[in-house]
């Protein structure tokens, strides 16, 4: 049974875009954590209470998004050698690089050719030999 080369390598994609939104998130807690003006009324000291209070609160919020971060690219990482050792058993360089552009850096197809300096339709001609040759030894090791 062959292999869909787009589902093998989603799970390598979708640690990559939750490792994105969780640093997005810790981005957006440092902002409201630093960012918070006080309303002074006159010469009384303002002192605002949501940010004394939730200040706690978001730093263990940050902390534990910071330990997720740090699994999720532990599993990028050895997601990625896996995914590379698969591709690096290919012999060709430049199917190699197309591979690794397309499903490991998410590029489009249309990049991929600006970048190579070469048609799109041979950047598709070059993955669908990349593919067959891929899945032949995906198969062969299930």
């Amino acid at each position: 049974m062959s292999v869909d080369l787009n589902i093998h390598f989603k799970e390598y994609r979708d640690n990559k875009q939750r490792i994105e939104e969780a640093v997005y998130q810790v981005k957006e807690i440092e902002s409201s954590m630093y960012n918070v003006r006080a309303v002074s009324y006159g010469n009384i000291p303002s002192i605002n209470t949501t940010y004394t209070d939730s200040k706690p609160i978001m730093i263990k919020l940050k902390d534990d998004l910071m330990e997720k971060i740090d699994a999720l690219k532990q599993t990028g990482e050895e997601l990625e050698r896996k995914h590379l050792g698969e591709i690096y058993k290919i012999d060709d360089d430049k199917l190699r690089r197309v591979l690794r552009l397309y499903y490991m850096d998410c590029m489009k197809v249309e990049d991929i050719a600006n970048m190579m300096k070469c048609s799109v339709d041979h950047v598709y001609k070059l993955r669908r030999i990349a593919d067959r040759q891929l899945q032949a030894f995906i198969d062969n090791i299930n």
